[in-house]
């Protein structure tokens, strides 16, 4: 066993943390020239953001630098077909649930609408670069760090440090406090979502965090009035944060009824 090996204390076992704060300072450097390639092109933000590859590009750094101390942490071994296929089917249910949620809220708000702002190809093109920009952005939130934060400090405690590190990463939340705390709530929430559903080894835990981020990140377009100027901002928001925080609150149930209340330093069983 090396060097960097989880060892058992009182308080839970160590973290790798030479290779955590890599990853950190690893994903906010690839953050920043993304951002700056993508302004560069023009690309818009509304079609997809570069920087959510940025916490791959920050693991596959990390692994580079310190091969042999991650090594150990990654989460290699897959479930089997039959759990793999299970957990899908978790996810499917969920993220179906999210859209009608977020439509019938909608509805009530009277913010609704059924036209993407991208049609035909281009909204082919927006559905599926939105699906590969959550996959790569999730194998490093989900299929990295919070399986390391959560051998440490708990299934609860674990995902929403993860959560509000997620939230953080978004650098343009942090210029309003006020809607920082509210936009970290909902990313602890989705966090706590994630950690109720995926399993298995780093690149099927992102397969499975991918389908619930980008159902978050694409029900807005196609199911909320987001161009209309007469719509009420309070309204629009409404409509995508209500029902994110309240599946974060089933999932806090379930979570807390699986492994019992937090303790900091508890360990996952």
């Amino acid at each position: 066993m090396n060097d960097v090996s989880l060892v058992q204390t009182s308080s839970g076992p160590i973290l790798p943390w030479r290779p955590i704060v890599t990853f950190f300072a690893a994903t906010l450097f690839h953050s920043l020239w993304l951002i700056a390639l993508q302004l560069w092109l023009g690309v818009s933000l509304d079609y997809i953001a570069f920087p959510q590859l940025s916490p791959t590009l920050g693991l596959a750094t990390t692994w580079l630098l310190y091969r042999s101390w991650l090594t150990p942490f990654l989460p290699v071994a897959p479930t089997g077909v039959g759990e793999f296929g299970r957990r899908s089917r978790i996810v499917i249910v969920v993220c179906l649930g999210y859209v009608l949620a977020t439509w019938a809220l909608a509805e009530l708000l009277q913010v609704g609408s059924y036209r993407a702002m991208f049609t035909d190809w281009h909204l082919v093109g927006f559905l599926t670069v939105q699906f590969l920009g959550a996959l790569v952005e999730e194998i490093g939130w989900r299929g990295f760090l919070q399986p390391l934060f959560v051998k440490r400090f708990g299934a609860i405690w674990g995902a929403s440090l993860v959560g509000i590190i997620w939230a953080a990463w978004h650098g343009d939340q942090l210029l309003d406090p006020a809607g920082f705390v509210i936009f970290a709530l909902t990313c602890v929430a989705l966090s706590l979502v994630l950690e109720m559903m995926v399993a298995g080894s780093w690149w099927q835990r992102g397969l499975l965090a991918a389908g619930l981020h980008w159902t978050v990140n694409i029900a807005p377009v196609v199911v909320i009035n987001v161009d209309d100027d007469a719509t009420s901002n309070v309204a629009v928001a409404a409509v995508s944060l209500i029902p994110q925080c309240v599946f974060g609150v089933i999932a806090l149930v379930i979570l807390v009824k699986r492994y019992g209340w937090p303790r900091l330093g508890k360990l996952k069983r």
